[in-house]
């Protein structure tokens, strides 16, 4: 069985966090991975479900920009 490869870009600004629903929901769930545009924020990203990941960043200023990538079945 394959895998299936999903991204995007979510602008942050003073809420430091947002949740993004995928396009495609996984049928099993999906590892994940996260870079940023913003220097050196820190990023969390964890999956909340088949079709929904949580970002969050920890940068102090405004605004944060977050290119995600997730990856599952």
């Amino acid at each position: 069985m394959g895998s299936s490869k999903q991204w995007g870009f979510k602008e942050h600004n003073n809420t430091h966090q947002s949740t993004v629903k995928l396009p495609i929901a996984f049928k099993k769930g999906g590892y994940v991975g996260a870079a940023n545009d913003s220097g050196t924020v820190t990023i969390g990203i964890k999956p909340t479900d088949k079709q929904t990941i949580e970002l969050r960043d920890n940068n102090g200023g405004g605004k944060t920009g977050i290119y995600w990538f997730v990856v599952g079945q």
